[in-house]
């Protein structure tokens, strides 16, 4: 989705809150040496304030920072041909992150982004356990 809203500061930087985001978010585990593999599947909501500072009258960088409220869809636990939902024994199905990123923008149309999420809630549902969910993302993307 994007947002389309502009609020500017002063030249030569500006705040905007127009950004292009992805809601869907799949993490996986590389299968392991026993055979266990897990899929987990989330709708993410960011929040991000993002500071524009243009190079020359194309070329721009950017930095952002904000909360990603985060929903579990689904999360399994695959072994030996068998399925195990996450959701029900191990893992809680919502999370805020805090994260940061940066990018290059061209002619404020395309971007390339990257950044790093880090899980603010417990998210194991194992007593005496604790684990949370951090990400590094790394984007492309395309403003109609």
């Amino acid at each position: 989705y994007m947002t389309d809203e502009r609020l500017k500061i002063h030249y030569p930087g500006q705040v905007s809150r127009r950004q292009a985001y992805s809601l869907y978010g799949k993490q996986s585990t590389p299968d392991k040496k026993d055979g266990m593999k897990e899929n987990l599947h989330y709708l993410n909501v960011p929040v991000k304030a993002k500071y524009s500072f243009p190079l020359d009258n194309q070329f721009g960088f950017f930095a952002l920072a904000g909360p990603t409220f985060s929903l579990g869809l689904s999360a399994t636990d695959k072994k030996d041909g068998a399925s195990t939902d996450l959701f029900d024994s191990a893992l809680k199905r919502f999370d805020i992150k805090l994260g940061i990123g940066a990018g290059f923008s061209y002619n404020d149309k395309l971007e390339l982004r990257f950044g790093y999420d880090w899980g603010l809630l417990n998210q194991s549902q194992v007593s005496g356990t604790t684990a949370s969910i951090n990400y590094l993302h790394i984007g492309l993307a395309y403003k109609f």
